[in-house]
């Protein structure tokens, strides 16, 4: 199968075919694979297995509670260093979309739909990788592992499932959009929620209740006062401050009865150095502040384990030196960024597999009304990912 042990990156440019790479990144936006929809994810993984047999690579689909992960491997892990390349195949629910999501066409050099930028043009460009280099007879000494992973927008499961079973990897990246800027830090994640406790009245005698949702706000409003200066004191100087936001309220049965109960749920991003009992403090420190100006306000706050770890990776490493190098000969330049929201390169960098996120797109379009992808960002990505594991790699 390894016919050529060493080849130029103008040799091996030629198997990679930049329709292939678009037309398989609109085939996978066809296929909706939010969580709502059952099978989707595995429908994903067999569009990327076929598309993997016809380029003579085998692949294998793992079954991940009701999602799916897809493996394949060019190369030898026993002959050298692996590197991962991996994607979810899975994306945010379409209901919000002014566009067709599931319709993949392109206009102006963008590729619209649900999953274009987050992140099927990534997954695809990752696979063009594989197949160049391996139709190209390139010997790898080492070996480019892709995994196409399940649940990242609900859990990770997938990128869980890699990490506690394998196959095992020794660096990885992971294609989230970024705009091809090499992205080494990024923040981990946990919910809190506060449960506000009220008193039950009529709606026409409201003096005879606590309102929960008037507390509530309280809470609310407090924290926009305080956290903000909190959050610019604990400040990472890679990947920036802490961050909230409250992102569901929970009250109330129907208009004419003082709501008794309010429950807050709070996004809490969370940055490298941070424990949990300095957020779950933040919170509590509010709840009594305000405790003490008002006797009759009941709170509490859960906080549970930090669910995903913060990333920060040191640039020392040579897998990225190596896709820097690349960056810089396909794109005239090279930019690094130490801040993105929480990514499943935090649970491989956790499990110690130093981890960098580098993909097509912009993420201020990921899950947007009229997802898209810029059709360059991603033949580049695909010449970018190709280089990159022929340099490390060979």
């Amino acid at each position: 199968m390894w016919r050529i042990q060493k080849l130029s990156w103008e040799q091996v440019q030629k198997y990679l075919k930049e329709d292939e790479v678009i037309s398989l990144t609109q085939e996978l936006v066809k296929i909706p694979s939010s969580k709502d929809m059952k099978g989707g994810e595995r429908k994903v993984a067999e569009a990327l297995a076929s598309f993997f047999e016809k380029h003579g690579i085998p692949s294998e689909i793992q079954r991940v509670g009701l999602g799916a992960n897809i493996i394949a491997r060019i190369g030898d892990p026993d002959a050298g260093p692996t590197l991962m390349l991996n994607g979810h195949l899975d994306t945010v629910l379409a209901t919000n979309m002014t566009i067709p999501p599931y319709e993949p066409v392109i206009r102006g050099g963008k590729l619209y739909g649900r999953g274009s930028c987050d992140m099927k043009g990534g997954l695809a460009a990752m696979a063009a990788a594989l197949s160049a280099l391996h139709e190209a007879g390139v010997e790898l000494k080492g070996s480019l592992l892709y995994t196409g992973v399940s649940g990242e927008e609900t859990g990770s499961a997938g990128a869980r499932r890699i990490v506690e079973r394998g196959p095992a990897s020794d660096c990885a990246i992971v294609g989230e959009p970024t705009s091809l800027v090499i992205t080494y830090g990024g923040y981990g994640i946990t919910f809190a929620t506060i449960n506000v406790r009220g008193k039950a009245a009529h709606g026409s005698t409201p003096h005879e209740g606590i309102n929960a949702i008037e507390k509530a706000a309280k809470i609310i409003i407090r924290m926009r006062e305080k956290l903000p200066k909190i959050f610019g004191e604990r400040a990472d100087p890679v990947v920036g401050p802490p961050t909230y936001n409250v992102g569901i309220i929970k009250s109330g049965t129907q208009p004419n009865i003082v709501p008794d109960k309010c429950t807050l749920v709070i996004d809490r991003e969370v940055v490298p150095g941070e424990t949990l009992e300095q957020i779950i403090a933040d919170f509590q420190g509010i709840i009594d502040e305000l405790k003490e100006e008002d006797p009759e306000l009941d709170a509490t706050v859960t906080v549970p384990a930090v669910d995903l770890q913060p990333l920060k990776t040191s640039l020392d490493h040579p897998f990225i030196k190596h896709l820097a190098q690349a960056t810089q000969q396909v794109l005239g330049r090279v930019e690094y960024t130490g801040r993105s929201g929480s990514t499943d390169a935090a649970i491989f960098s956790e499990a110690g597999i130093p981890s960098v996120i580098f993909g097509p797109g912009e993420i201020k379009v990921a899950h947007s009304e009229a997802e898209y992808v810029e059709v360059g960002q991603v033949v580049n990505a695909a010449k970018i990912y190709t280089l990159t594991a022929l340099n490390y790699l060979t």
